[in-house]
C-alpha cells in the first residue's frame, strides 16, 4: 500500500457508511404537540408545511402512530426552521 492508511469500521470504509435512520421516540406524540404549540401553527398549517394530512398529524399527536423516519426528519428539519415563541 503506498503509505495511505485506511481506518474500516465495521468492515467499511467511513466515507461509505450509511447515514443513520431517523427513529421517532416512544414521546414523539409529545413532542410534536409541545413544539407545535410553541410555534403557534395549527395542525394544518403543521400538516401543510411537512406534506401530510391534518388527520395525520393529529394521529401523530393523539399517540395513534408514530411518524414515519422519513416523517419524523420532515418534522425535526421544520421545527428548526421555525423561531419558536
Amino acid at each position: 500500500m503506498s503509505g495511505q492508511t485506511s481506518i474500516l469500521v465495521s468492515g467499511r470504509d467511513n466515507a461509505d457508511a450509511a447515514p443513520k435512520k431517523a427513529v421517532p421516540p416512544p414521546d414523539a406524540a409529545r413532542m410534536i404537540r409541545t413544539w407545535r404549540q410553541r410555534a403557534g401553527l395549527t395542525q394544518e398549517h403543521l400538516a401543510r408545511a411537512l406534506g401530510v394530512t391534518f388527520s395525520t398529524v393529529s394521529r401523530w399527536e393523539n399517540g395513534h402512530v408514530r411518524p414515519s423516519s422519513l416523517a419524523w426528519k420532515a418534522c425535526r428539519s421544520q421545527r428548526n426552521a421555525e423561531p419558536c415563541s
